[in-house]
């Protein structure tokens, strides 16, 4: 099995979460965008679009860089073969979207 420190992934989740919520996050409406229905549709997807957010995760050969990646994006411990070059997937919570890249060891 795979041990990794699960509370500092669920405290590091946490504050791209806040992140995410905060205002300067997403863009603003510009000043061209003065419409009511455009405003407010600018307003709502601020409030609860998805927010977006890269992970590199480099380490040793045999760490288990592809089994956490695959226990995220699956929820289950799979059986793998040592990485050649990278694995890219997109791993979902809440309303953020993590684009992980896991880096083959060396």
């Amino acid at each position: 099995t795979v041990g990794f420190n699960v509370e500092g992934l669920k405290r590091g989740v946490r504050e791209c979460a806040s992140v995410c919520a905060s205002p300067s996050a997403h863009k603003q409406p510009s000043a061209h965008s003065t419409i009511m229905g455009l405003s407010m549709s600018k307003l709502w997807e601020g409030m609860v679009g998805k927010c977006e957010m890269r992970i590199v995760m480099v380490g040793l050969d045999a760490a288990g860089k592809t089994t956490i990646l695959y226990k995220l994006k699956l929820g289950e411990v799979l059986t793998t073969v040592p990485t050649v070059g990278f694995n890219v997937e997109v791993v979902e919570y809440k309303n953020i979207n993590f684009t992980v890249w896991d880096i083959g060891g060396q």
